[in-house]
């Protein structure tokens, strides 16, 4: 073996040095990370005050959803004696895994809390058997899925109405498609043979959807039955930018004002053509 000089010997050590002091260092932090635990419904007021901080639109009643759908599946991390980070995740009755709720206080980010979280739901889904987990990535939470083993399905978008008068729509007859959506907080529905669709309260707008039909016409008119008697009150609607949708959404005044991308990590399986407006980008 060749032999190496005392200036070689003394670069090497330096680096051996250097490498272990980043383990240990890794280490270290990795011991002081605080350990996850499962939300109860008493986390729910500091998983609000995530909400309000990022400026997201959930209320409690979509917390007790959550936590209802799949309790196992909700989990946050406490510092302080108040939940600082969170995650969730629930099962479609499509049987796609579905992440949503990351949130992590702008105090306490950086500290590998979301990346922590992740790791377990994406664990306990597949200790739940899922062919796939899906999830409406930010920006910010982009890279840290796609280290994850997320990869691009589609853009996404939020849509906006401001408040104002939207025409009244009558629909009658019960809709023969098949539903989606997990067990989501409905507050009112409207449908007729052909569409199906339900809204609820917001903090910043009401939110319409899931939608589904068979046709931009009867997506319209039950869009239409549950804006019209609340149009004094802003709408979200979450939708593909490039399904007949947005003709839909833009029809009714609704305006783009969020970009997301929907990700999945499995197999790829494709959101039904009918779905107009999903449930939520917590929901899928």
């Amino acid at each position: 073996s060749a032999i190496l000089g005392p200036r070689t010997r003394r670069r090497t050590a330096r680096a051996i040095h250097g490498v272990s002091s980043v383990m240990n260092e890794y280490a270290k932090n990795r011991e002081q990370m605080p350990a996850s635990r499962l939300l109860t419904t008493g986390d729910i007021p500091a998983c609000l005050a995530l909400c309000r901080a990022a400026g997201w639109n959930q209320l409690a009643d979509d917390w007790h959803a959550l936590l209802a759908a799949e309790p196992l599946g909700c989990i946050g991390i406490e510092a302080g004696g108040e939940i600082v980070s969170t995650a969730t995740a629930v099962v479609t009755p499509a049987g796609i895994g579905w992440i949503g709720m990351v949130l992590t206080h702008p105090e306490y980010r950086g500290h590998g809390y979301a990346t922590q979280l992740l790791r377990a739901s994406i664990a306990h889904l597949e200790a739940r058997g899922v062919a796939a987990m899906k999830l409406d990535a930010t920006d910010l939470g982009e890279p840290l899925y796609r280290k994850l083993g997320f990869v691009d399905e589609a853009p996404i978008e939020r849509w906006r109405r401001a408040a104002g008068h939207c025409e009244l729509s009558i629909v009658d007859g019960l809709y023969e498609g098949p539903l989606h959506h997990a067990a989501i907080p409905i507050e009112s529905t409207a449908q007729c043979h052909t569409a199906w669709a339900a809204c609820r309260d917001g903090f910043n707008a009401r939110y319409f959807g899931p939608c589904y039909a068979a046709s931009e016409e009867s997506a319209e008119a039950v869009a239409r039955a549950l804006i019209s008697p609340h149009a004094d009150r802003p709408f979200f609607w979450d939708l593909f930018p490039s399904h007949a949708a947005a003709e839909v959404a833009a029809r009714l005044g609704f305006t783009p004002v969020r970009k997301l991308l929907r990700m999945v990590r499995g197999r790829m399986i494709a959101t039904p053509p009918e779905t107009y407006a999903i449930a939520g980008f917590e929901w899928g």
